[in-house]
């Protein structure tokens, strides 16, 4: 059995070898030597464009004109080059063995509607040719183009015309101020109502420990609480959740603020404005920039002043009484009020710290004069909580005093 098995693997290796020497061998590919379009991408959605690239891997050098030599095509007409297009027109030198790129930022008007775009060029007499397709826009991304993204852009262009330079730094600065004045009496609102959840913790401790193990009750009792003491026990999350769209279109944009394709998104009287005119560098900050030793540092800014806003948020006032370890039921739905705030105080502000880095450094602007913003609005919202407690609009839970009425509140100490 062994010889035979040895046998079948002798003659497959014989066959092999056979094989191999005297079949023909695979072809290898050719390599491309005549000069080829190269772009980035073959089909874009209205109204953005592709890098087109020249590659000339011959040894000749390759001159021609962009409006002569190079035919545009449109759904395979040809296009005419005329009115402001024209700047497209310039003379383009590729030397041997190298690419050049063919800025076709004035084309695009050739890509706000659906279609084929075309590039043509004829080179030591053989035709070179490249096609993109041009796809329509989803309904979603419609919608939020024209409910967030254009006005955004917009209120940008609207302020940079204005502004000396046409400073960058200098919008982001007054459209985050108009943003939090726009904001200020939801925010005060949200910030109140988290002062007041931190006064109430007694009492809230002190239902769960009464009601321990009875899920329902607890939630029952707790929401007639937040009822009675007029707070949102999300008022701490809520001011997060309202900044979260608003960064991430203006990050969107931010990284596209000088690209031609925004001039689709211009409303009529702002068509005029010269997007590449834009100064983006602001007290020696490259606002589009992302990463690098002045991120890392404005990112520690940011995270710190967001520490010094949540500690004040969450800051004690008064007299402050021992708190008694409670044994926690773990069959609890409700999640931990002192975890959260340790993870809002502590986690958070790094998160936002290194997220800032991630970010063109126009965010990290952006988020750090909100948030100093913030800072003062909250130093604000403490001292009308202190007011209300003095007079009784808040229940207080720290006290070991008697129950004391007046015309309009009803104070229970203890």
């Amino acid at each position: 059995m062994k010889d035979r098995l040895l046998n079948i693997l002798l003659v497959s290796f014989v066959v092999l070898l056979g094989m191999n020497l005297f079949l023909p061998k695979p072809q290898k590919a050719v390599e491309v030597i005549e000069p080829n379009f190269v772009v980035s991408q073959s089909s874009v959605v209205v109204p953005n464009y592709p890098k087109v690239t020249l590659k000339n891997p011959s040894e000749n050098t390759i001159t021609f004109n962009t409006c002569k030599e190079l035919t545009i095509l449109q759904d395979l007409r040809t296009v005419t080059i005329d009115g402001p297009a024209t700047a497209f027109c310039r003379d383009i030198t590729v030397a041997p063995k190298s690419s050049q790129d063919i800025n076709i930022s004035e084309l695009t008007q050739l890509f706000t509607k659906p279609g084929s775009v075309g590039f043509k060029i004829i080179l030591n007499g053989k035709e070179i040719t490249t096609n993109i397709t041009v796809e329509e826009r989803g309904s979603i991304r419609v919608l939020m183009a024209t409910l967030f993204y254009a006005p955004i852009l917009n209120l940008f262009v609207g302020i940079l015309q204005y502004l000396p330079s046409h400073s960058l730094g200098l919008a982001i600065i007054i459209i985050t101020i108009l943003v939090r004045l726009i904001l200020l009496v939801p925010q005060h609102q949200m910030m109140v109502s988290a002062r007041k959840m931190q006064e109430i913790q007694p009492k809230i401790k002190a239902l769960q420990q009464k009601h321990k193990g009875d899920q329902s009750k607890i939630g029952m009792e707790l929401m007639a609480l937040y009822k009675s003491e007029k707070v949102n026990p999300l008022g701490s999350c809520l001011p997060l959740l309202i900044q979260t769209p608003i960064l991430i279109v203006l990050y969107w944009v931010l990284i596209s603020i000088q690209d031609h394709s925004n001039y689709f998104y211009l409303y009529s009287f702002f068509k005029e404005f010269e997007i590449s005119k834009i100064q983006h560098v602001f007290l020696g900050m490259d606002l589009l920039s992302i990463g690098g030793i002045t991120a890392i540092l404005l990112g520690l800014v940011v995270g710190i002043t967001q520490f010094l806003q949540i500690w004040l948020s969450q800051k004690r006032t008064g007299p402050v009484v021992p708190e008694v370890p409670e044994e926690r039921d773990p069959n609890s739905l409700m999640p931990d009020p002192q975890m959260m705030n340790k993870f809002m105080l502590w986690v958070l502000p790094v998160v936002i710290a290194i997220s800032v880095y991630y970010f063109p450094l126009g965010v990290g602007i952006y988020w750090f004069i909100g948030t100093l913003f913030m800072l003062i609005q909250q130093a604000i919202a403490n001292k009308v909580t202190e007011t209300q407690k003095s007079k009784g609009v808040i229940i207080s839970g720290n006290s070991q005093s008697t129950a004391k009425k007046s015309k309009k509140n009803i104070i229970i100490e203890g």
